[in-house]
C-alpha cells in the first residue's frame, strides 16, 4: 500500500456564540470557569492537556460528555458549552457562524489524514484525477488556516 499524508489534525476551544450573550469570549486560563464539554472515551485526557500547556484549571464536572467528534461540535454549536473541537471536521460549523473559534493557541489532535491505495493503482485514471483535485483542495485549506494566524504549540 502506498500512503501520502496529507495534513495533521488540530483542535482548539470553540464554541456557539450565543454561548457568551454579551459576554467576553475565555481566555484559555478561563476556560475551566466555563461548562466544557467532555470526552467520555479518553477520561477527558485532551481537556487534562490543554490545561497543563496553557494554564487554568480543569473543572470538576463537565456540562456534557460524548465519544463521537461529530456529538461533541453539535452540542457545542446548540450552546451547551466549550468544546476541544478538530478543526477539519468542524469547519463547516466554523463557516456557517454556528462555532467560534476561542483561541489562537491550538494541540495536535493526535490525527493525520492520508490518501491510501494500493501501488498497482498508482497509475489509474480516476485516481490520479482525485489525487489532481486532492492536493489543491488541501494546500487551499492549510493556507486559509494559516491565514487564520492560529499558532500551533
Amino acid at each position: 500500500l502506498t500512503a501520502e499524508h496529507l495534513f495533521d489534525e488540530w483542535i482548539v476551544p470553540m464554541a456557539s456564540p450565543k454561548l457568551f450573550g454579551r459576554r467576553r469570549k475565555p481566555k484559555s486560563n478561563e476556560l475551566g470557569d466555563w461548562p466544557l464539554i467532555g470526552e467520555s472515551d479518553d477520561d477527558n485526557a485532551r481537556w487534562r492537556r490543554w490545561f497543563a500547556q496553557f494554564g487554568g484549571t480543569p473543572p470538576r464536572r463537565y456540562a456534557a460528555s460524548f465519544t463521537e467528534a461529530e456529538l461533541l461540535h453539535r452540542a457545542a454549536a446548540e450552546g451547551i458549552g466549550i468544546v476541544l473541537g478538530r478543526m477539519i471536521l468542524a469547519k463547516p460549523l466554523i463557516d456557517n457562524g454556528s462555532l467560534v473559534v476561542l483561541t489562537q493557541q491550538r494541540m495536535p489532535a493526535g490525527y493525520s489524514h492520508y490518501l491510501v491505495y494500493p501501488q498497482r493503482s498508482a497509475q489509474h485514471p480516476p485516481l490520479l484525477a482525485f489525487r489532481q483535485w486532492l492536493h489543491p483542495e488541501i494546500r487551499k485549506y492549510l493556507s486559509a488556516e494559516r491565514g487564520k494566524k492560529t499558532k500551533p504549540i
